[in-house]
This record gives C-alpha cells, structure tokens and sequence, in this order.
C-alpha cells in the first residue's frame, strides 16, 4: 500500500512539470538588434558604419594603357578644348559623401564628412574633376588624385611658392593639363600622361597680367574674365589665361595686353573725366549714363581704333608655336 501512494506521489509530481505555463522573462536582452543603414539611391553599394563600399556600381573601361612612346606617336583629337564632360560628380549628403553617377543616378559612399571632410572644406564639390575610378582637383596648392576604392590621395605636382591656376585645369582622360608658376616669374603649361606620371612642361615663361583695381571715389571694377565693369568694394585680381587643349599635341591660351588694360583701368577708374566716356556724364542726367555694357563696348572700340587688343591668342603645336591678337569677341 505504501508503494502505491509513493507510485501516485511520483506521477502527480510528473504530470505538473508537463503542463506548467512558460513565464515570460523580465530580464531585458543582452544583444542589440542589428542597424542597418538605407541604400541611399538604387544602384548605390550599401554600406554601413565602418564598413565602406569595395566596389564601384558602375561599370568601368578595362583598356590596357599605352606607353608614352605609342600614345604620343600621333595626334588624337580630345572631345573638347576645355577638357572632357564627365557623367560624375562629387557630392554631400548629410554627414556622408558620395560620387554620383549623373546618368544612372548610382552612388558610391566615399565615407563619413568627420573622416573626409576636407574633400570639401575649403572647396566647392564641383570643382572636382570626377571619372569612374577617381577625382582630379587642386587641394592645398598641391594637384592631387583622389582613388576612389581605396580611398588614398596621391600628390601629382607641388612647388614651393607657385600658383596653380584652379580654372585652367583641363582633364582629358589620359592627359591631365594644367599651368602653374609665380606671378612674377611667369607661368609654365604643362601635361600630365596620367598612365605613367610623365611630365612635360610644354611652354615656359608665360607673363601672366595680375590687374590689381584699387576702388576709390568711383565704384567700380574691372572683371578680366569678360573685361566689364561692375560695382563694387573689393580688389578684383586675376591670373587666368585661359587654356584650351585640342589634341594630345596641341594647347592654346590667350594672354592680356598689358597696354590694353592699363589704358581701359585708367578710363574705367574715373570715368567722368575719361576722354572717351566723359561726354557721356556731362549735363545728362544720371538716369541717362551709360551701363556697364555701354561703357565695355564704348571703350573697346575706342582701344581698337588705337590698335590696342584685349587679348593675344598663342596656339603651339608640337613645337611650332603661332599668334594672333583678339578683341574677346567670337
């Protein structure tokens, strides 16, 4: 009898254990849920924080490049004189920044603004020169190449104590050009044969006019990129000359005349008492005076009947080298 109430006790005890409800826990949970990060655009790497994108979402030319000797062996016409339309650019967005792909809309996260920020500090993203695989751009006085994938910038040509001239800086796949040197030294022309880093310094010597306008009584300046005037409390300085690149062989650029401009910066810098321009103010009221536009034109073709030209326009191909004067126009 006391083996059987034990056999009960035993079975009872069983069937609890079988049937007992689960009890949530209340203890809250050790591991985190994982954060992902949103594709930012469709065809775009994904990527999240410390882990970069390691392959480019777009296609890219697998063109085994020429030595210097064959690819310079004969003329090959670029696109465009003033360097080629790339389908990139390099863009912020938020805290990150990325290359777009205009046609395809496609991204690639270069990385966080903290860790490559200073792409874009200092300097407008469009003035990037952006391919498929890397960027072309002057950063602290120095041209340099940004690689794309592996995220490293290479340093292309620096000098002590010389400008490069940002707006003359032509991409042409191949060939980098761009000029470079000290205002009152002069300037040099030079191409770049990206594939293997050669140097050519093309033409030396350039005197590159700096028209430095002190503002004073009258309110205005003279713009050298268009040579009108325009108000205004600053010094306007330039040392553009304006580099056009055709082909492989060939490079254009235009230089001012200093005869020109400084006789157009005397007339403009007192323009009541200009012996052109003054019979255009005297006893006419000032809703009558002539505009920028009017003034650009009057003194320009009073200049030219002098024989003086804004511009001289020198193309050197190979080693000959040509001129011509221009008046801007055409």
């Amino acid at each position: 009898m006391k083996r059987f109430a034990l056999l009960l006790v035993l079975l009872l005890l069983l069937t609890g254990c079988a049937v007992a409800p689960a009890q949530e826990s209340t203890t809250p949970s050790t591991t985190l849920p994982v954060q992902t990060e949103p594709s930012t655009a469709p065809g775009s790497a994904s990527a999240t924080p410390g882990d970069l994108p390691t392959a480019l979402p777009w296609s890219v030319p697998e063109a085994e490049p020429l030595s210097y000797e064959d690819y310079f062996a004969q003329v090959r016409a670029f696109d465009g004189p003033y360097g080629v339309d790339t389908d990139f650019a390099l863009e912020p967005k938020g805290e990150r920044l990325y290359v777009t792909q205009r046609s395809t809309n496609a991204t690639f996260l270069i990385g966080k603004s903290d860790d490559y920020g200073y792409l874009v500090d200092s300097k407008n993203p469009l003035d990037w020169i952006c391919d498929a695989e890397k960027m072309y751009g002057i950063l602290e006085g120095k041209l340099v190449c940004f690689d794309y994938l592996s995220r490293k910038m290479t340093v292309l040509y620096e000098q002590d104590g010389e400008v490069i001239l940002p707006s003359d800086l032509r991409y042409q796949r191949e060939c980098l050009f761009f000029v470079a040197g000290e205002p009152t030294k002069g300037f040099t022309i030079y191409r770049l044969y990206l594939p293997d880093g050669t140097l050519d310094a093309l033409k030396t010597g350039i005197p590159v006019y700096c028209l430095v306008q002190e503002v004073t009584d009258n309110p205005y300046y003279i713009n050298n990129f268009s040579f009108e005037l325009y108000t205004g409390s600053d010094k306007q300085q330039s040392f553009a000359i304006r580099l056009l690149c055709a082909d492989n062989e060939t490079v254009q650029w235009w230089e001012y005349n200093h005869e020109y401009w400084d006789v157009y910066a005397e007339h403009a810098s007192n323009l009541k008492e200009s012996s052109i321009l003054k019979e255009f103010y005297e006893d006419v009221p000032e809703a009558r005076w002539p505009g920028s536009e009017d003034i650009r034109q009057r003194l320009n073709i009073s200049l030219a009947s002098q024989g003086l030209s804004p511009y001289t326009v020198y193309t050197l191909r190979d080693t000959t080298l040509t001129s011509e004067k221009w008046n801007g126009c055409g």
